[in-house]
């Protein structure tokens, strides 16, 4: 996607999951060997929750969801040596 189209537009929220979900096929195809690669396989029922959440403009579940996902992402980086890597809610 061209960087310049992207920062003069806002997303929504469907669209950012989307793009985060591009962004780890990408890591996927592009950095094969690296060895943590072979975790990314954990965000898809992830980010797949948190966009039908959205879809379906359900706040309660999108909030589950993302909470989930923060989950995913710390454990991967723990699991991955990049512990140091901590992803919180927003306040």
């Amino acid at each position: 996607m061209n960087m310049s189209i992207m920062n003069k537009r806002t997303f929504t929220k469907e669209e950012n999951f989307l793009i985060f979900k591009k962004a780890v096929e990408n890591i996927e195809k592009y950095q094969k060997d690296r060895e943590e690669v072979s975790q990314l396989i954990m965000f898809d029922a992830p980010v797949d929750s948190l966009i039908l959440s959205v879809k379906n403009h359900n706040q309660k579940t999108f909030s589950k969801n993302y909470k989930k996902l923060l989950h995913t992402c710390n454990a991967c980086h723990l699991k991955t040596k990049y512990e140091f890597i901590q992803i919180k809610m927003p306040e």
